[in-house]
């Protein structure tokens, strides 16, 4: 199924849950008889609604982030077979049994293109992949060297653009990697805050049971 297949499916799960949280807002409702407990189903839909979304959100970010770094780990290969002499067109075929996935089809449908259309159109149609500007600049550069050759500047001018893009990326990765470290320190935080409540609803307990029992 095509990503634009998936965006146009209908919101059956949401749908469903909106039913459920319905059900169990009038059922609250004819129970206690007080509106205001019709409203925590709702709440909880509107919670469960927002974490979704979050997490949809998250998971587009790390694709994003999953295919611009395969996009620097395959253009590395494509760097190295240049460099030994092959022009653009075949760099790309011999770097495109590495690929997989989003990126693999993408640049299938690259070199598909370049056969058809000898002008930037190709390339710039691939870098629409990537949200990030640089790699539309290293994709520029790609297409010069097609147009004008493969050796001196133009080689130079892709391997400072590419190399740009790797420091970029592995600074990232470390940046990643810190906040990961730096989130678990929150762990010993809230075991601490899990254990006082629990704490402290115990002594409500007892205390009501003594209060009971006067």
């Amino acid at each position: 199924m095509s990503e634009n297949a998936k965006q146009k499916q209908f919101p059956w799960f949401s749908v469903l849950l909106f039913l459920v949280c319905f059900a169990l807002a009038c059922l609250l409702y004819l129970w206690k008889r007080k509106i205001v407990y019709g409203f925590a189903p709702f709440a909880c839909f509107l919670l469960i609604s927002f974490y979704r979304l979050l997490l949809k959100s998250k998971k587009k970010s790390k694709e994003a982030e999953e295919d611009e770094q395969q996009f620097v780990d395959l253009f590395s290969y494509f760097s190295i077979f240049v460099q030994d002499g092959f022009n653009v067109y075949n760099a790309l075929e011999k770097v495109l049994p590495f690929a997989k996935g989003r990126l693999k089809a993408a640049l299938e449908g690259l070199l598909r293109e370049i056969e058809e259309d000898k002008t930037l159109a190709p390339y710039l149609s691939f870098a629409s992949h990537f949200a990030s500007l640089e790699i539309k600049e290293v994709m520029l550069a790609v297409y010069q060297m097609v147009d004008q050759g493969t050796g001196g500047i133009y080689l130079q001018q892709f391997q400072r653009l590419f190399g740009k893009i790797s420091e970029q990326k592995k600074a990232r990765a470390e940046e990643a990697y810190q906040e990961r470290l730096d989130s678990l320190n929150f762990l010993p935080l809230l075991g601490g805050g899990i254990s006082m409540l629990t704490l402290m609803l115990a002594l409500l307990e007892i205390m009501g049971g003594m209060l009971n029992g006067l």
